[in-house]
Order: structure tokens, then sequence, then C-alpha cells
């Protein structure tokens, strides 16, 4: 299975990856750092827009040469079609710690297919430099021979839900 994963460039541009679905995932994170997610409806239709809540365990941001943020992946169900993949929702790049992030999950083009969906929410670390995510670049970043700068490392699986499609 292949995995989009949507970059936000320093230049204020995204860039869209595929890869393997075993980098899309991540190591378990620590107590403190899980999410609980919960995804309401719990079961739903074919056009059914469900909302994912999760607890930010830390601010999302930039560190010294380091931005942080939240993704969520849509698992579709055992033995579906592609068609059942829901555009990635939208990456979480500003909050406080211990707020609550809400997101639509919003259905793919031809509609939920039945089965039952798994959602992750990953802590993902970026190196980086020049402004925050989401800002104009003024300068262009070094290119260093032994890394590629603003590619995330594979981040931490801070907590799952499901939702079932009837």
């Amino acid at each position: 299975m292949v995995v989009t994963l949507t970059i936000a460039g320093s230049l204020g541009g995204a860039l869209v990856i595929a890869a393997p679905a075993a980098l899309a995932g991540g190591d378990p994170a620590s107590s403190t750092q899980q999410t609980h997610p919960r995804v309401r409806p719990r079961v739903g239709r074919r056009r059914t827009t469900f909302e994912l809540t999760f607890t930010l365990a830390q601010a999302p941001g930039r560190a010294g040469s380091e931005d942080t943020y939240y993704r969520e992946v849509v698992s579709r169900p055992a033995r579906a079609p592609e068609s059942c993949s829901p555009t990635p929702p939208a990456a979480v790049f500003t909050g406080r710690q211990g707020s609550t992030a809400k997101i639509a999950l919003r259905p793919p083009a031809r509609g939920w297919c039945r089965g039952r969906y798994e959602v992750t929410v990953f802590l993902q670390r970026t190196p980086t430099c020049g402004p925050p995510l989401g800002r104009a670049a003024r300068a262009a970043c070094p290119v260093s021979a032994d890394s590629e700068p603003g590619i995330p490392s594979a981040g931490l699986d801070t907590g799952q839900a499901q939702f079932t499609v009837r």
C-alpha cells in the first residue's frame, strides 16, 4: 500500500510525497504524549462528516530549528479500494498544550465505503530553517549533503480512534 504525505514547505508551498505505508507510521508516544483521539459519531453513513477531536499533548510550533505539528492519517477498511480513502485532513500547526483540536473528516468523492476506519494522530518534528510553517521565507535555506531539510521524521503515534460506516 502507498500513502501520500503532504509536507508544508518553508517557502509557503507544499510537497506531496508517495511513500510506503510503513513510512507513514511511527513509534508509539509515551503516556504523557498521548492525545486521546475521539471520533463522533461512532457510526455513520456514506455521506456523514465525522469529527475528530484530540488533546494537544504539546504545543505545535517552532522550537529552535525544528517545527512540531500534528498530522492525522485515516486508514480505509481492510480490502477496500483506494477510492474509499478520504482527502487527508489538515495538519495542526498551532494551538496551546492541553487545548482540543477539532478536525472535520469529510467523506471521499464517492462517499465512505462500508466498514471500520481507523484514525491515527502523529506528532511530527521536522528540521527546518526560515520562518514558521505557513509563512513566506525571507531567505533560502542552506542545502546540506548530509540531510534533506524539511522532510519529517516518521513521527510519534499519539493515539488512535475508529469509526464505522454502515
